[in-house]
């Protein structure tokens, strides 16, 4: 099953006159394109549905059933053929359409070029025409788009070739050519370019486990929160989140806000490596035929517009309420942060500190992770990942929580033997130190006794810091009595 994502773009009519807005929905539905449109005097808003690297849109077939058409490439190119002057901009793909000078009346002086006279009758040389065919001045031989500069006694031409026209930069002879598709990486380019994110509060719903959010904290200077949303974990800070700190690439929900209502919040989703974002400035109307076709309405209703992010969102949190987030996403944007953690199941507080009104230090329910130095900050990610919340598999720690933490006893006294073993091994090596053998018994009793130690300090050093952070295993007692 293909995996849609929305593309915008416009259609700029260069003269209405020769292409009208009805002209353009013609164009979609004889095609049968699913799109969501809105007209703005010469400017035409467009929304398509894309999938797969070539991005080929979303449009109906024969039997009812949506499936990828042609790319947004050849799309962009056959619409720019099948109406008159356009400039097409969608997701980067740039078309613009050839340059049409109109009809020009010919006056009494022009030059009959092909009969071989001029108007006055007299007979053109076949020099003169061969400048006439070239589209030269009879008398001056110049073509369109030269140019003559005199200066000092000098006399420059310059070729039409060399003159860009303004606007496209492109040669007159390659007006019709696209623009590199923009999906194409450049060095320069970054891979995901991230939306303007307001300087306000901002909610982080993605896989970064708890053992990375104490280096978050140092790296932003500023307290962040974390609650538990299975599968995600949520993230909330007084300031936005970096980039490299809201997890994998796989599914990442952003919202960021602006408590002082200059800036309208963002709400970006990245989900399988493709990144939409939604800003609160509504979304277009079904264009015409979409409206009147209940499986294209349906389409665009779930891939195209808000609905494209409900969808998105409730596939990985199945808990979201649809309809509240669809009313949050559409609503007012001045307590968007608050009805879209409700939306998706988070606790009121959440709206607090979204909106400005409660720190992210004093939400309620929440792990705070202050600001630390490094000793300190590796003791609490050492603890966050020993108790399984961290990067590792939380089943290899199950396993080392069972030996060593839970029955701590029995590791020091499996420890102090092999520390035993190491003392008769090195005493052993020492009486024989003039042998090979002996120098051999010395080493290996060393490494095992070091081994020994090393273990107990790093088990009690890591129960330390399990109990600092609250996350203590339950030990082991003697009997009912101790």
């Amino acid at each position: 099953m293909p995996t849609w994502r929305p593309v915008h773009g416009e259609v700029i009519r260069l003269d209405p006159a020769l292409t009208s807005v009805e002209a353009i929905e013609e164009y979609l539905a004889e095609k049968r394109i699913i799109a969501r449109g809105h007209a703005q005097e010469e400017v035409y808003s467009i929304e398509l549905a894309a999938t797969g690297r070539r991005r080929r849109v979303a449009v109906l077939n024969e039997e009812g059933l949506v499936l990828p058409g042609p790319s947004l490439s050849d799309l962009l190119e056959d619409m720019d053929h099948a109406l008159r002057k356009l400039e097409i901009r969608v997701d980067g793909v740039v078309q613009w359409g050839d340059i049409d000078l109109g009809e020009v009346d010919v006056a009494g002086d022009d030059c009959d070029v092909a009969n071989g006279v001029d108007a006055a009758g007299t007979a053109v040389t076949g020099e003169e025409i061969r400048g006439g065919e070239s589209g030269g001045h009879p008398e001056t031989g110049m073509r369109l788009g030269e140019a003559v500069v005199q200066a000092d006694g000098m006399t420059v031409r310059q070729e039409p070739a060399d003159v860009p026209l303004e606007g496209t930069g492109t040669h007159p002879n390659n007006v019709g050519s696209r623009l590199a598709d923009a999906s194409v990486p450049s060095e320069e380019a970054d891979d995901d370019p991230l939306p303007d994110y307001a300087a306000g509060p901002m909610l982080v719903l993605s896989d970064v486990p708890f053992s990375q959010v104490p280096g978050v904290a140092a790296a932003m200077g500023k307290p962040v929160a974390a609650l538990r949303l299975p599968p995600v974990n949520a993230l909330v800070a007084d300031a936005p989140i970096p980039k490299r700190s809201h997890g994998s690439a796989k599914f990442t929900i952003v919202l960021s806000t602006d408590p002082s209502g200059v800036d309208k919040p963002v709400l970006s989703i990245r989900q399988d490596s493709l990144r939409v974002t939604w800003e609160w400035e509504g979304e277009f109307p079904l264009v015409a035929w979409v409206r009147d076709n209940d499986v294209a309405a349906n389409f665009a209703d779930e891939q195209l517009g808000v609905g494209a992010f409900v969808t998105r969102i409730c596939t990985d949190l199945s808990d979201t309420d649809p309809q509240a987030l669809r009313d949050a996403l559409l609503g007012d944007p001045e307590h968007a942060g608050r009805n879209v953690a409700a939306a998706i199941g988070l606790p009121a507080e959440v709206g607090d500190c979204l909106e400005g009104l409660l720190e992210a230090r004093s939400l309620p329910g929440a792990v705070v992770f202050e600001p630390k130095p490094f000793t300190e900050r590796l003791q609490s990610t050492v603890a966050y990942e020993v108790s399984g919340q961290g990067v590792a598999a939380p089943g290899f720690w199950a396993v080392y929580r069972k030996l060593y933490l839970e029955h701590p006893r029995a590791m020091e006294a499996v420890a102090t033997a092999q520390a035993g073993i190491g003392a008769i091994l090195v005493a052993s090596g020492t009486r024989m130190w003039h042998r090979t053998s002996g120098k051999v018994l010395a080493g290996l009793g060393g490494a095992l006794a070091v081994n020994a130690g090393a273990r107990i300090l790093a088990t009690q050093w890591i129960q330390a810091a399990l109990e600092a952070e609250g996350l203590a295993v339950r030990r082991e007692t003697v009997d009912d009595g101790e």
